[in-house]
């Protein structure tokens, strides 16, 4: 399996709705995605590929989104380490 990597924007993640619909897009989520962070949960632990997420402008994240960008963040961490197919970096 080949290792794919997918670059989410910060910028780009404006609001809650905003930030799942990049993320849903970057990641090739399905349509009945459930745009919360359970839904990107669940659509995550199923992966088997190799994936690396690169976080970039993570400021801009937190300056749009506060609490809930730090959030989007923890579950990131989290499935990191639950899952060793799953690499997280911040840039």
């Amino acid at each position: 399996m080949s290792e794919r990597t997918v670059h989410l924007d910060g910028k780009r993640m404006k609001g809650k709705v905003a930030a799942h619909i990049h993320m849903q897009s970057k990641l090739g989520l399905p349509d009945y995605y459930g745009h919360n962070l359970d839904a990107l949960e669940d659509a995550l632990s199923s992966l088997q590929e190799p994936l690396t997420v690169v976080l970039e402008n993570r400021d801009a994240l937190i300056d749009n989104l506060g609490a809930y960008g730090e959030q989007i963040i923890e579950v990131w961490r989290t499935l990191e380490k639950e899952k060793k197919n799953i690499s997280f970096k911040v840039e």
